[in-house]
């Protein structure tokens, strides 16, 4: 690294300072901090990201035993110059989100200790959209006076039912029907399951429509029996398809409407359910549009 600095080269240091927190290699990581201004990919927030999520606190705790004045040795020589430089950069960028993104508790404890960084909303909704459970339960006691409705919409929508029984449990959720409608759309049927049983207000049957678009049958037959009254396609203020042709179930999914929504089947929708099959080069399509021909 020496050689190549001294011949002028400064393409690298985002690869050379990805490598060298990944092995652990301290000496390496002060030696490319003292020798350009950290701003991999033009925000010092990508080292931050990068070492919570790869590494654990002992890289971010040496980090923060470092002499300030290896950072501005940086900076004057101007090799990778900032606006606004600021030593404190990696005190700065909001490690405690990072850590709660990647589940790292140890390292969000550590972070709030030791650099005084407020719990926002995003932290409690990242922490819930990737299932860390324990994190979370450190965040709301320790931040109680946080809120968001958003953390069970993410729940719902990435499968964690332990996530979303424990939300709901410590009244973290406000009343919308968000929640459904993103578990419908994934395909997580224990979850729709769920809501529908214990949470009313999430209760909506354009679940139905959601579900429906992506090919999962088996949840759109479940909401018809609880929503019978329900017109498909009805919360389809914007003219999209009833359903998608990159659907694994997308001739399952028109049997279906042909045999419980009939009314469905007008001349626009049949137009452009064959515009769709061509944009989206489906397997099957040759079946599907003698299908429709002779339906």
């Amino acid at each position: 690294m020496q050689y190549l600095y001294k011949q002028g080269w400064t393409d690298g240091y985002d690869v050379a300072m990805m490598k060298a927190i990944q092995k652990d290699k301290f000496n390496s990581v002060e030696w490319l901090l003292g020798h350009f201004w950290p701003g991999g990919y033009e925000t010092p927030g990508w080292l931050v990201s990068r070492l919570i999520s790869d590494r654990g606190l002992e890289m971010l705790q040496f980090l923060h035993s470092l002499d300030p004045s290896i950072l501005n040795r940086a900076k004057e020589t101007n090799r990778r110059p900032s606006d606004e430089p600021d030593i404190d950069w990696y005190r700065k960028d909001n490690a405690v989100y990072w850590a709660a993104r990647c589940g790292k508790l140890e390292i969000l404890t550590w972070a709030q200790a030791n650099f005084r960084q407020e719990v926002s909303t995003d932290s409690l909704e990242v922490a819930a959209q990737h299932g860390h459970l324990d994190v979370l339960k450190y965040l709301h006691t320790n931040n109680p006076e946080i809120c968001t409705g958003m953390a069970m919409v993410l729940a719902a929508e990435n499968n964690h039912l332990d996530v979303l029984q424990w939300l709901h449990s410590n009244r973290l959720r406000e009343s919308n029907t968000k929640a459904m409608q993103r578990a419908a759309e994934r395909g997580h049927f224990d979850i729709v399951k769920w809501l529908y049983e214990n949470c009313p207000e999430s209760q909506t049957a354009v679940a139905m429509d959601k579900a429906l678009e992506i090919g999962h049958i088996d949840i759109v037959y479940w909401l018809q029996s609880r929503f019978p009254d329900y017109q498909i396609g009805s919360s389809n203020i914007k003219g999209y398809p009833v359903i998608w042709a990159i659907s694994s179930m997308f001739f399952e999914a028109i049997l279906y409407l042909h045999v419980h929504h009939r009314y469905v089947f007008t001349p626009k929708f049949r137009k452009r359910l064959r515009e769709h099959i061509l944009v989206c080069s489906i397997s099957d399509s040759e079946h599907v549009s003698n299908w429709l021909d002779e339906n």
